[in-house]
């Protein structure tokens, strides 16, 4: 099984259960474990379906407009196209089980952010060159997720900076 190292800057390890070469595409399921407060921006799937099972500790979701805590053994399944994030709950660690319906290329999204988050030093997501770096990820994995939270024109516009100025992904 391959374990990506998401630390310093997400706090968070990755190991695939499922890939999308094992499921044909079909699905990709991640076991995740993360000890940030933080998550990812309010955003939604267009074309997928996200489910968390929370192995141990506690999650926080943002659906539907307000926060919602879940705890171990519970399963949250979030359909194409809702709005929603995540975090860690108040505990220390958050271990789950997340999973991607179809897979489409989120997977090669995990490894993308894992290689720019080590080739160009990421430690914080508080200065410009992490937001340049995360917002023309997210812009050119669209197909996967789009932000809301900042508005998707908002890392539109960011990605396209940060071509000008010579940030590079690949």
């Amino acid at each position: 099984m391959n374990t990506l190292d998401l630390r310093p800057l997400l706090k968070q390890t990755i190991t695939f259960r499922k890939t999308t070469a094992d499921t044909n595409g079909e699905l990709l399921e991640m076991e995740m474990v993360n000890t940030d407060n933080n998550g990812p921006p309010l955003h939604f799937h267009p074309n997928q379906e996200e489910s968390f099972h929370i192995l141990s500790g506690s999650m926080m979701f943002y659906l539907d407009g307000a926060w919602t805590k879940k705890e171990t053994g519970e399963t949250v399944v979030i359909q194409k196209g809702k709005p929603h994030t995540f975090k860690k709950g108040e505990c220390d660690e958050v271990k789950f089980i997340t999973s991607m319906r179809p897979a489409l290329t989120f997977e090669k999204y995990m490894f993308d952010i894992e290689r720019i988050i080590k080739s160009r030093d990421l430690k914080t997501m508080k200065n410009f060159k992490t937001l340049i770096y995360v917002s023309t990820l997210w812009v050119k994995y669209k197909e996967n997720m789009v932000s809301i939270k900042p508005p998707y024109f908002v890392m539109f516009l960011l990605s396209k900076l940060g071509k000008i100025l010579g940030y590079k992904i690949n």
